[in-house]
């Protein structure tokens, strides 16, 4: 394992610049946003960074990496000036988001920017930096999907499994075989809500929001669905810090 990153899923900072990370490359946990007021005549303080959200909120992640420029089977001598003009082509271009993945964290990746900080070119070897600033949650590799049909003419419910849910808040894509009633209640942001849907795809109910607390893991949205002989299917992908 050489600890590489992997930028847009097909640039690696090994295979394809022979970089060697200075340590084992780690991204910076999200620092919360808060806004506290004093409240006059009581303890303490209010923060009020949820109040509309009913969730915590982050600010994204920020830090750098430092990596030695090594040889390898590409860079068989030392043309340190190609190859920094390789990184900053690929990491300072016109493409303002990169996808970021850790081989020492296979099963997510991270969404923000990533830019070359300086390079370094010394006596024996050269070095990199890089700087980046992420999206304050990392994204689960594969979509989840759930689909409900009910079989009667009554609500059909679903409450659901505490495993395919991430931490982070998310509204699903919806798609809909024909005309269906959806129902969404979820304790934990104090949310139960009711809509009529037509037959369509990837439509999207802002009120309609998943999530799990690491406080309360038996506590998940349960979803009700009446539309005998149709079909519902959420989609979305989850989150975690």
């Amino acid at each position: 394992m050489y600890h590489s990153i992997t930028f847009n899923s097909n640039t690696n900072t090994y295979t394809d610049w022979g970089l060697v990370p200075e340590s084992r490359p780690l991204i910076a946990a999200p620092k919360r946003k808060t806004n506290y007021i004093d409240i006059p005549g009581a303890n303490g303080s209010l923060d009020l960074s949820n109040v509309l959200t009913r969730y915590p909120v982050f600010n994204d992640r920020e830090g750098s990496w430092t990596f030695y420029a090594i040889y390898n089977n590409r860079w068989k001598s030392e043309k340190w000036q190609e190859r920094y003009s390789e990184i900053l082509k690929v990491l300072d271009s016109r493409r303002v988001t990169h996808t970021v993945r850790l081989e020492d964290d296979p099963n997510y990746y991270y969404e923000g920017s990533v830019l070359v900080n300086k390079w370094e070119s010394l006596k024996d070897y050269s070095k990199v930096t890089l700087d980046y600033r992420l999206f304050p949650y990392k994204y689960w590799n594969d979509l989840t999907t759930l689909a409900i049909s009910p079989s009667g003419s009554g609500w059909e419910s679903v409450y659901m499994d505490y495993r395919t849910l991430g931490i982070m808040p998310v509204s699903p894509l919806i798609t809909t075989t024909g005309s269906v009633e959806v129902r969404l209640v979820n304790d934990m942001l104090a949310i139960d809500e009711t809509v009529q849907l037509d037959q369509g795809t990837d439509i999207r109910v802002p009120g309609f929001i998943f999530s799990k607390t690491t406080s309360n893991p038996g506590m998940t949205p349960t979803i009700y669905v009446k539309g005998v002989g149709q079909t519902v299917t959420f989609k979305w992908r989850n989150g975690d810090l």
